[in-house]
């Protein structure tokens, strides 16, 4: 089991569907498959995703 995650930092959880689409909506329908890719784990690709995000500040729209 990971450590913990220090106060303050939100913990990271694993890719779920609306993500999915949150990710093809920002970056095309080849991201998702990109973040899938192994040796890239769920908390890989959310780190990927965030610094990502940091780069291209908002703001966003999640597309359903």
């Amino acid at each position: 089991m990971p450590p913990p995650e220090p106060e303050g930092r939100t913990a990271l959880r694993p890719l779920a569907a609306t993500d999915a689409v949150a990710i093809r909506s920002i970056y095309g329908p080849g991201a998702v498959s990109q973040l899938a890719r192994p040796p890239m784990d769920a908390r890989g690709a959310q780190a990927w995703l965030a610094r990502h995000l940091r780069e291209r500040p908002g703001p966003w729209r999640l597309i359903t």
